[in-house]
C-alpha cells in the first residue's frame, strides 16, 4: 500500500500541468488511508497473532521431537552475516532482528521460552560472525579478545545458551596494511578466545585491507607478513587440534585450509604469493 503514492506520482508526471495539484492531492489522500491501513493490521498483529503464534509455538514444542523442531527452525531462520564492532553496536542489530522479524522469532510473548532458547541456539548455529582486524576501543590492550568477541562468549539473548557450543562459522579479520605489532598480537588474543568453540566450527583467518582492499602484497612485504604471522601459527595448531576446520581466506576467496603438517612460513608464502599476485582479483565480502 505504501507503494501507491509513488505510482501515482509518476502517472502525474506525465498528465499535463493543470491535473498536477489534483494529482497530488489525490496522493496524498492514498497515503493517509495507506498509513491507517497499516496501524489496523498492526493494532490486529497485537491483538490476535501474539495468541495465535504461541498456541502454535506450545504445540511444535510439544508434538514434534527435537530434530524435527531443529528443521523447522533451520528453514525459518536467515542465513545472515553480522559484524561484530563493539558491545553498543551488536546490540543495536540484535534489537533490530528482534523487533522487525515478521515471523517473531525473536519476540518474547510470541514463543514460550524454550522456543526461543532452541531457536536461538540455532541462529548461533546458521548465521556467519565477522570480528574487524582492528582494536574496539581507545587503548584497549591486545592480548585481550577483542570487545566484538564478548558477543559470542556471552549469552546476550539472556536465554541460558551455551554460545560457544552452537557458533560454527566465524571470520577473524586481520587488516595486512602497516602497523601489524598490535594487530598480530590481537588476532592472536581473538584466535585464543575461539579455542573453546565447539569442534567442528569454522574459523576463517581473512587477510584483508580495511581502506584498501584491492592492496596487494608481493617479494619482501608478503615475506614479512607470513614471518610474524607465525606468532598465531601455535594457536592455528590447537584450533586445528580441537576439530575446528581453519582456512586462510584473502579479499574474500577461502584459499587454503590449516594443516599441521604445512604449518610452516615457507608453505604460507608459497601459497599466499598465488593469490596476492593477482592484481585484478576482485574482492569479495562474506
Amino acid at each position: 500500500m505504501r507503494h501507491v503514492s509513488t505510482s501515482l506520482l509518476v502517472i502525474t508526471a506525465s498528465r499535463p500541468p493543470k491535473s498536477l495539484p489534483s494529482r497530488l492531492h489525490e496522493a496524498v489522500a492514498i497515503d493517509k488511508v495507506a498509513a491507517k491501513f497499516d496501524e489496523e493490521i498492526d493494532t490486529y498483529i497485537a491483538i490476535h497473532a501474539k495468541a495465535e503464534c504461541m498456541t502454535l509455538s506450545k504445540m511444535v514444542q510439544s508434538k514434534l521431537p527435537r530434530e524435527l523442531r531443529d528443521m523447522v527452525y533451520a528453514h525459518l531462520l536467515p542465513r545472515e552475516t553480522y559484524i561484530l564492532w563493539n558491545p553498543a553496536h551488536n546490540r543495536e542489530w540484535l534489537q533490530s532482528l528482534r523487533t522487525t522479524s515478521c515471523d517473531h522469532l525473536f519476540t518474547r510473548g510470541y514463543v514460550t521460552l524454550d522456543t526461543m532458547k532452541e531457536i536461538g541456539e540455532m541462529w548461533y548455529e546458521v548465521s556467519t560472525f565477522i570480528v574487524l582486524g582492528f582494536r574496539s576501543g581507545d587503548g584497549r590492550n591486545p592480548e585481550l579478545a577483542s570487545h566484538g568477541l564478548d558477543f559470542l562468549l556471552l549469552d546476550s539473548w539472556g536465554l541460558d545458551i551455551d554460545v560457544r557450543q552452537h557458533v560454527k562459522h566465524i571470520y577473524i579479520r586481520l587488516d595486512y596494511m602497516q602497523g601489524l605489532d598490535n594487530k598480530i598480537t590481537q588476532l592472536k588474543s581473538d584466535l585464543r578466545a575461539l579455542t573453546s568453540l565447539v569442534a567442528n566450527a569454522r574459523v576463517i583467518l581473512q587477510l584483508q585491507c580495511k581502506h584498501f582492499p584491492c592492496a596487494t602484497l608481493a617479494g619482501q612485504q608478503l615475506i614479512g607478513l607470513v614471518t610474524q604471522l607465525q606468532m598465531v601459527f601455535p594457536v592455528l595448531e590447537e584450533l586445528v587440534n580441537g576439530g575446528k576446520r581453519v582456512m586462510v581466506n584473502v579479499k574474500g576467496y577461502n584459499v587454503f585450509d590449516v594443516k599441521i603438517e604445512k604449518l610452516n612460513a615457507q608453505s604460507w608464502i608459497s601459497q599466499l604469493t598465488k593469490i596476492f599476485s593477482d592484481r585484478g582479483l576482485v574482492v569479495l565480502q562474506p
